[in-house]
């Protein structure tokens, strides 16, 4: 075997060794860039936008009022009604947060741009908490914590 036919077999599994490599590094490379794709789709986990968004929380605390402010628990009281007042809340949507016993049933829109009518529909056993009423209108949220109270008689008893 001469001298030439070794180094060109060298020379040959060296490229075998390379092309492997490359083929190796580039497959990574095009699941890695897939996946990026793939996460900045449209509708992939519930996103609505083209390009994924984190949705901004916008402070409202000073012109936002919900009346009544808390409620306390009264066993012969299924429905609780809230007026809620704030700039621009009725093109928002309405949704909960984590809740024991208390869902939203109805929100009515009126005339009027900065006001909302939600009905909260209490079942079952009912505990005293802070149900978050989430508003959203599009990018942007908020989100204000509506109270309820244990009932007086419960309160009298425990002292």
């Amino acid at each position: 075997m001469s001298d030439q036919t070794i180094f060109s077999k060298a020379g040959l599994l060296y490229e075998a060794q390379l092309a492997s490599l490359f083929y190796g590094i580039m497959t990574r490379f095009l699941f890695l860039i897939t996946i990026l794709v793939f996460a900045q789709c449209k509708d992939f986990i519930g996103n609505r936008h083209k390009v994924a968004v984190v949705p901004r929380q916008v402070s409202v605390s000073s012109s936002l009022s919900v009346e009544p402010g808390r409620w306390r628990l009264d066993p012969n009281q299924q429905k609780i009604e809230l007026i809620v007042n704030c700039k621009g809340v009725a093109s928002c949507t309405v949704s909960l947060g984590p809740a024991q016993g208390v869902r939203l049933e109805e929100v009515n829109k009126s005339d009027d741009p900065d006001c909302l009518k939600l009905t909260l529909a209490l079942q079952g056993h009912v505990i005293p908490q802070h149900v978050p009423l989430i508003f959203s209108n599009g990018e942007d949220y908020f989100s204000w914590d509506f109270r309820i109270l244990p009932d007086r008689t419960q309160t009298h008893r425990r002292h």
